[in-house]
């Protein structure tokens, strides 16, 4: 399937789009941002391909949707450009037309690493900055704070500065905005993995990082780090995970008051980082170890104090052994006995299978369709509840609470079991009390047989205490495969909502964005729905393909930081 072809077309100027539909005027002046993996190999006889899609070079596309434009305008319009990260990965396969670089790769590649060259890995490893930044786009400090734009991937030192106009790419931070420096005394250590997922709070950018002692004795460590605008850092709090473990963490979530970390019983094993055998496929499933769960404080006092190296969690708990890529939301509730809890929603597996060579992102799979009916089912939500009065920090003298989840399954009216991935909500509630998510559903789907689209799905979490499965709203076309849709709060001034008759406020008022690969055209377009009833309102092809990007955000150039929505009265936590 071409969505995971090379795609080595770029475009610089920006190229105006034809609009089948009409663009909602809440998207006007405001920017879609993309980021994702677009060449899988070398070109040319006998060099190396990828096998997973994270592994692809990473490239930005840019929908703007200008505020004035020449001629009729009554559909709304889109301009759209596209450009590769100029990384040093870049220069040496699409410029320079070498092989692809000696260096950790989630999958293995093809052909494979000869053993004589695991010295080279394992120096390039050591000493050799990752630039290949293809998983996610992020303004330092949150939006409109005028904090750089970064491209981001899950590697300490992975982040390129770009221009969100332009797409140029700017720079590499001589440090990066989220990494640790070297603790020094007994027990010296890197921070060798960061996250793809920074959080914007009050005016700064929080991230989770795993720094890695290099004596073996020695307790690595996570770390809450600080970033401000200026790109100055600080540790707002940290908590041991024990000789040689290291957990795979991509995502976290915070509230007002807490940032919650989650670490799954799967350890990034360092020595497969020099095996040339791919990490997700080397990483360790420990299920006979539990989940544990990670409540760090960052309010405004705490993240002002200079002590957040020596401070551990204000709270952790243990839980089954699960896996997760991504977090969906986290808020403070009010208990049914009165007391503080910690809501927690996660799109969770119940093992580590998603990793293995059957995961949807190994690229060889959809080169048949019995690749594609094995490919691995994936996430389904899941809420803990996490109770913060009285339940101090995991300790010999006071071990962790245990907390028991609850499965929140979606369905589709016929009855058909709906899993899913890269979920988002309206930004207006992040951190704070919710009610709707929208994610993709990237798979067949129990029951469906050969898959033929990827559904985009709307999950309703008031449900989440129901035992029965909740019917989900789903948009899909056939032969077409979006990506993770972004969602944009509608506008107090959009005639679209006057037209149906709708109030202003509710959570689900506002529009997806997503950009879709149509098998019948080859193409990619950009998808514009009606986030409440999962509607289509308007389309825009591309003229080219658009590879699986990962994760992007809208932005405005006057954004300004998030105002909390009212719950509607009928939403029950």
């Amino acid at each position: 399937m071409r969505i995971f072809s090379d795609s080595l077309e770029e475009v610089s100027t920006p190229k105006k789009l034809n609009v089948i539909g009409k663009i909602p005027s809440t998207l006007v002046g405001g920017t879609l941002l993309r980021n994702g993996p677009a060449v899988f190999g070398a070109q040319g006889k006998n060099k190396r391909r990828y096998t997973h899609v994270f592994d692809g070079l990473g490239k930005i596309s840019r929908f703007n949707f200008p505020t004035s434009t020449e001629g009729d305008d009554s559909q709304g319009s889109v301009e759209f450009s596209t450009k590769f990260l100029r990384s040093s990965w870049h220069k040496k396969v699409v410029q320079d037309g070498e092989d692809l670089p000696v260096h950790v790769t989630m999958g293995t590649t093809e052909p494979a690493l000869d053993p004589k060259q695991y010295a080279t890995l394992a120096k390039n490893v050591m000493f050799s900055k990752f630039d290949n930044a293809n998983v996610n786009v992020h303004q330092v400090g949150g939006l409109g704070q005028g904090g750089p734009w970064m491209a981001l991937t899950d590697v300490r030192d992975g982040h390129v500065q770009f221009d969100p106009d332009s797409l140029a790419t700017l720079s590499r931070p001589a440090e990066s905005p989220d990494s640790v420096t070297l603790q020094m005394g007994l027990g010296l250590g890197l921070e060798l993995f960061s996250n793809a997922h920074p959080k914007a709070v009050r005016g700064s950018t929080l991230n989770h990082a795993v720094e890695v002692k290099l004596l073996p004795t020695a307790s690595n460590r996570a770390h809450i780090i600080r970033t401000d605008p200026q790109l100055r850092r600080q540790i707002v709090g940290s908590v041991d995970t024990g000789p040689g473990k290291i957990p795979y963490v991509h995502d976290f979530s915070v509230t007002d008051k807490y940032a919650v970390v989650v670490h799954w019983p799967v350890e990034i094993d360092v020595q497969s980082a020099f095996s040339g055998q791919g990490l997700l496929q080397q990483m360790k499933w420990r299920e006979q170890q539990p989940t544990r769960i990670h409540v760090f404080d960052i309010s405004d006092e705490a993240m002002e104090r200079a002590d957040g190296a020596d401070r551990p969690p204000v709270a952790s708990f243990e839980t089954t052994a699960m896996f997760a890529l991504h977090n969906i939301n986290a808020f403070e509730a009010t208990a049914a006995d009165g007391s503080l809890e910690i809501v927690l929603d996660v799109d969770a597996y119940p093992d580590a299978a998603s990793l293995g060579a059957e995961n949807f992102g190994f690229i060889g799979n959809w080169a048949s369709a019995e690749g594609r009916r094995k490919m691995q089912p994936l996430g389904e939500c899941y809420r803990w509840r996490l109770p913060m009065d009285n339940s101090p920090p995991a300790s010999p003298a006071a071990p962790a609470k245990w907390v028991q989840p609850q499965k929140l399954s979606a369905v589709t009216a016929q009855g058909r079991r709906m899993k899913f991935e890269v979920p988002r909500i309206n930004p207006l509630v992040e951190g704070r009390p919710f009610r709707f998510s929208y994610s993709v559903v990237t798979g067949a789907g129990e029951g469906q047989g050969e898959l033929s689209s990827w559904p985009l799905m709307k999950l309703d979490h008031s449900q989440a205490a129901q035992q029965a499965p909740v019917t989900a709203l789903t948009w899909a076309a056939q032969g077409c495969f979006p990506s993770e849709p972004v969602f944009v709060p509608r506008s107090e001034a959009d005639p679209l909502r006057e037209q149906q008759g709708e109030e202003a406020g509710a959570e689900d008022d506002g529009y997806l964005l997503s950009t879709v690969f149509d098998c019948s055209r080859q193409e990619s377009f950009l998808l514009v729905l009606d986030a409440a009833h999962m509607t289509e309102l308007a389309r825009c092809y591309t003229g080219m393909v658009i590879p699986f990007d990962i994760h992007g955000e809208f932005f405005r150039p006057q954004s300004t930081e998030n105002k909390p929505l009212s719950c509607p009265s009928n939403l029950t936590h």
